[in-house]
């Protein structure tokens, strides 16, 4: 007979061992606790799905019914099958003694349980399975639980999939479409087949029982109506719903109407049989030479609107299995040779509309091939992309009405949509010269930017934090009080506005504030306020102007001469300048001061961060106040050169918008480098929303002054504007949270521009090569000066 198992365990639904039973002596408890924590880590991993699993010398075969795992170990070689089916043979057993097997019946019969297994397996062989047999044995009264029988839906009209009570102070739907597209295409680029199959999937936070209709683009519908849409209307086939659709109201009208599940599900899968343009398109030339080498050619062309951009794209080239050497040039992006998959892998970030690349590669073939060669193999060109905006099927979602039990919440109905494509696995979706697939994300509907956000903002409507426009400082910081931690923080622009509520607030939650001010009586005056509230609070003031690089690297010397610690940075201060001026360093003020001064600070203090990080095991925060005014600027506004010293008309409006795009941009880039490092320190940008602060002390007048007198509606409190800053810096929710950008206490989407990796990446690599060439200079004159007064 087969080898004999060593131990049989019954885990919870986490891993851990409720009952066990020792054959053999030869595998503890703790191994195969060790074993299943590694098996729900790897959760999303296809081999961690096999019941069969062999690790470390020992094969562990399991399966799971309701919230319990039957596994068995052992060192020995078991027929996998035999135990299998004896595992489901125990449930069986199990079920018959107790009703229900369940993590609650073991626990209330572990006696029996016990008993059964000593019947039920001897030595770690199988012997009887047989219920009735066993009843006839173990005649041990045991604990049964208690089934109650739901009568049928049917019947009872009830809605299986909802609970009734639900109840949120944030009502909220998403609805996304998300599409796999698959195509073939031959040696001669034509197409030969091209499907999509895709999927509506939503997202629904809404209180009580609400009816929801969702109209799309199908052409049946449409037709049926007499209506026409601007776009393209589509053909549905082969439609799946969620048990939550009405069915005979969408064979009546082809109306979607539905009670949601709350929480994610999918609302309904389809296929649509269309032929569909590659978005990015795949040529590819190979040359032999003499047998010993190959030079292969690479054109990737994007056939999609200029106005729209694909990230991410990943381009899998096959080449000989036994290549070498290789030497390879791109036009953009980076491409690396992958010997374990006989591939030639090129990357780039971001690949715009209507632009053509180029890949070139030579690789060495051995001088030596075998008489009887195998016909070479021609595997496929696969690519991967991902396209934000940009559908390929062309359905949309037209209207989203909540037509009962929404009315009190001004939701009504929105036909704004945010387009997202993403391509994918497979093979590829998109191009080339053989097969692939992809996936491509359509409508999103999040209540959409445009209305949706502006009617949460008015309503003060809360988002996932919890928290939203109306909520003061004090507010989301109510339950943080930091005095046990000794946390230090540095606040730029503390001296009025947003600044000064964000120290007032920080102060009362007992964080040690060290103020870096341009004019030390004002600074003096703020703490004397501060004082006034929180007695007990530690201020310390410190001369330093933004602008210039010498005051700013005094600052730092001064405050690193104190050996104390740093926990957050809040870089806060702000100018704007209606006409253009120049720092003493010669750089355009509004730039230098909102962008430049804050990326040296950074720098010279992040060092001190990371080590009070290490040393204390607290996070290390640094939080970037940006605006919403940095999705004004586009791509050919945004140049570095001419953004320090503008040559062109100068506007102080796009001097200010430019350096908080700049703020974001250092945001992204330095909290990927944070992560590389494995430092223990997170970088934010925050948009404090709009309030009438000393940032505009320069633009005052009777239009400006009009305006926010019309507008006052609309404006945040200094509180309400500090709340996003002090909520980034302090709360625990937000622990690992790098690299966001958050609006009202929440994470929110940025600019396209903003989130560009290559123009962040340059963006810093320009300003570290300006900054310290320019601290450099300044050291140089300084000791020129030294030496000719001695």
């Amino acid at each position: 007979m087969a080898g004999a198992v060593s131990a049989l365990f019954l885990l919870d639904i986490k891993g851990r061992v409720l009952i066990w039973r020792d054959f053999r002596g030869d595998v503890t408890a703790v191994q195969a606790e060790r074993f299943f924590t590694k098996l729900i880590e790897k959760e999303g991993d296809v081999e961690s799905h096999s019941p069969v699993v062999f690790d470390d010398g020992i094969s562990y075969m399991f399966i799971q019914h309701n919230n319990v795992f039957l596994m068995t170990a052992a060192r020995q070689n078991c027929n996998a099958a035999s135990i299998l089916l004896f595992l489901h043979r125990v449930i069986e057993v199990f079920k018959h003694y107790f009703e229900e097997l369940e993590e609650e019946s073991l626990r209330d019969n572990f006696v029996v349980v016990y008993e059964l297994l000593d019947e039920m397996m001897d030595f770690g062989y199988p012997q009887y399975t047989e219920a009735k047999i066993l009843s006839e044995f173990i005649k041990t009264d045991a604990y049964r639980m208690e089934v109650t029988q739901r009568p049928p839906m049917a019947v009872t009209n009830a809605v299986s999939w909802r609970s009734e009570g639900v109840r949120y102070k944030k009502n909220e739907v998403f609805l996304d479409v998300v599409e796999s597209v698959n195509i073939l295409v031959n040696s001669n680029g034509q197409i030969i087949r091209s499907d999509v199959v895709g999927a509506l999937k939503m997202r629904t936070y809404l209180s009580g029982m609400p009816e929801c209709k969702l109209g799309l683009n199908d052409r049946v519908l449409l037709e049926a109506q007499g209506r026409t849409t601007k776009g393209k209307a589509i053909d549905l086939d082969d439609i799946k719903f969620h048990q939550c659709v009405r069915l005979a109201r969408f064979e009546n009208d082809r109306t979607i109407s539905f009670i949601p599940p709350d929480g994610a599900f999918d609302l309904m899968t389809y296929r649509l049989s269309t032929q569909v343009k590659p978005p990015i398109w795949v040529e590819a030339q190979v040359e032999r030479h003499s047998r010993s080498r190959i030079e292969i050619m690479v054109k990737a062309r994007s056939q999609f609107k200029e106005r729209s951009t694909a990230t991410n794209v990943e381009i899998e080239l096959p080449v000989p299995s036994d290549s070498t050497n290789p030497n390879i040039r791109t036009s953009m992006g980076s491409a690396t040779y992958a010997p374990e998959h006989d591939a030639l892998v090129w990357k780039i970030k971001s690949f715009p509309g209507g632009k053509e690349y180029m890949c070139r590669a030579e690789f060495s073939l051995p001088s030596v091939t075998a008489e009887e060669a195998m016909p070479e193999k021609k595997a496929p060109i696969r690519v991967k992309f991902e396209i934000p905006y940009f559908t390929v099927s062309g359905i949309q979602v037209l209207v989203l009405k909540i037509v009962k039990d929404l009315m009190s919440y001004h939701l009504g109905t929105y036909n704004s949509v945010l387009m997202r494509t993403c391509a994918g696995c497979g093979s590829g979706i998109n191009d080339h010269l053989c097969p692939f697939s992809g996936t491509t994300s359509g409508p999103l509907l999040a209540m959409s930017h445009s209305m949706g956000e502006t009617l949460r903002y008015l309503l003060g409507v809360a988002g996932p934090s919890g928290f939203g426009s109306s909520c003061t400082a004090e507010q989301v910081t109510q339950d943080i009080y930091c005095s046990n931690s000794n946390l230090t923080a540095i606040i730029t622009g503390a001296t009025s506005g947003i600044g000064a509520e964000t120290a007032r607030v920080l102060a009362k939650r007992g964080v040690r504030l060290v103020i870096p001010a341009r004019d030390l009586k004002r600074a003096a005056e703020i703490k004397g306020w501060i004082k006034r509230e929180s007695p007990a609070a530690e201020i310390i003031l410190m001369q330093m102007d933004l602008s210039s690089f010498t005051s700013i690297q005094r600052f730092c010397s001064m405050f690193l001469s104190l050996g104390l610690p740093l926990n957050i940075l809040i870089n806060n201060a702000g100018k704007y300048c209606k006409k253009l001026q120049l720092t003493e360093d010669k750089f355009e003020m509004t730039f230098a001061t909102n962008y430049l001064g804050h990326y040296l600070l950074t720098e010279i203090l992040l060092e001190r961060m990371v080590e009070t990080s290490a040393r204390t095991g607290i996070e290390g925060r640094i939080v970037n106040v940006s605006s919403v005014v940095h999705t004004w600027i586009k791509r050919r506004r945004f140049n570095f050169y001419d953004m320090i010293k503008p040559k062109d008309r100068y506007n102080g409006t796009t001097a200010y918008a430019q350096s908080k795009l700049a703020n974001i941009m250092h945001t992204k880039e330095m909290a990927r480098r944070l992560r590389e490092r494995n430092a223990k320190v997170t970088i934010n940008a925050v948009h404090p929303g709009i309030v009438k602060t000393g940032i505009i002390r320069d633009h005052k007048g009777l239009i400006t002054d009009s305006m926010f007198f019309l507008a006052s509606r609309l404006l945040k409190s200094t509180s309400q504007g500090a709340s996003t800053a002090c909520y980034v810096a302090l709360s625990p929710q937000l622990m690992g949270v790098s690299g966001k950008y958050f609006v009202d206490c929440n994470d929110n989407s940025c600019s396209s521009l903003a989130n560009n990796e290559l123009e962040a990446q340059s963006l810093w690599e320009k300003t570290h090569a300006l900054v310290y060439s320019r601290v450099l200079q300044v050291k140089m004159a300084r000791r020129r000066a030294k030496g000719s007064q001695q």
